[in-house]
């Protein structure tokens, strides 16, 4: 079975294996989805160490791969595909402002070096940061981890005002509730996204920005969400042409 040891974006030494046939068909794994755990256990059944650390069992690694940072577990993530199936990934996408259908071909190595298209460099992490609101509060911002993202998949109805405000760990040193932020000024969810972005948002944010031939326009792409990431050439149209 092939294996890859690598040095996250964190600093953490990292080793993975192959998976196999059993761990692919979680893919597909409805119940997985619900509850927002499929990426995490695809890392976790591929996980051989992480700092040096081995693991008891697949509960063991599944926690591990919950306290990495975002940006290290888009890495790990790119890394398990590449391993896997290779760097070379096809994109077929459809602008949301014109309709018009694309192909793109990326070279995940690429991501991996933060060569080759300025949307792949990989970002250093950043401490904790304070920012005040409009209404005096002082609100704490921090790196996410997959804790954060499990929490937001679990959500009912996720909207863009969960995501831009998940990176807030205390308000006032307390943990805010959700519906704090519902009442907050607009130019406040700015100074928290903006400055979350500027300052911390480290590793790899794993999205690329495809060109629309049709209207020019930039449209972001989260790439480990694409069919032809982790099931490569399985879900391909005749549409897809290089780009």
């Amino acid at each position: 079975m092939n294996t890859d040891k690598f040095t996250l974006p964190s600093g953490i030494e990292c080793e993975i294996k192959e998976f196999d046939g059993k761990t692919e068909k979680l893919l597909f794994d409805q119940g997985m989805a619900k509850q927002g755990r499929t990426g995490d256990v695809i890392l976790a059944r591929s996980l051989i160490s992480l700092d040096g650390k081995t693991f008891k069992d697949e509960a063991e690694a599944e926690a591990a791969v919950l306290d990495l940072y975002i940006g290290d577990r888009n890495y790990m993530t790119v890394k398990v595909r590449i391993l896997n199936y290779g760097p070379e990934m096809y994109i077929n996408h459809q602008c949301p402002n014109c309709k018009t259908w694309g192909g793109y071909q990326l070279n995940l190595e690429d991501m991996l070096k933060g060569e080759g298209n300025e949307d792949f460099a990989i970002r250093s992490y950043g401490g904790d940061v304070s920012v005040t609101l409009s209404n005096g509060d002082k609100a704490v911002l921090t790196e996410m981890t997959g804790h954060t993202e499990r929490r937001l998949a679990l959500l009912k109805e996720l909207t863009s005002l969960d995501i831009d405000t998940a990176c807030v760990a205390s308000v006032n040193g307390e943990r805010p509730k959700r519906s704090y932020f519902d009442n907050l000024p607009a130019r406040d969810i700015k100074l928290i996204r903006d400055t979350y972005n500027e300052k911390l948002n480290g590793g790899m944010d794993g999205v690329v920005f495809l060109t629309c031939a049709g209207c020019n326009a930039e449209n972001d792409v989260k790439i480990s969400r694409e069919p032809d990431f982790f099931l490569p050439g399985r879900m391909r149209s005749a549409r897809r042409t290089r780009s």
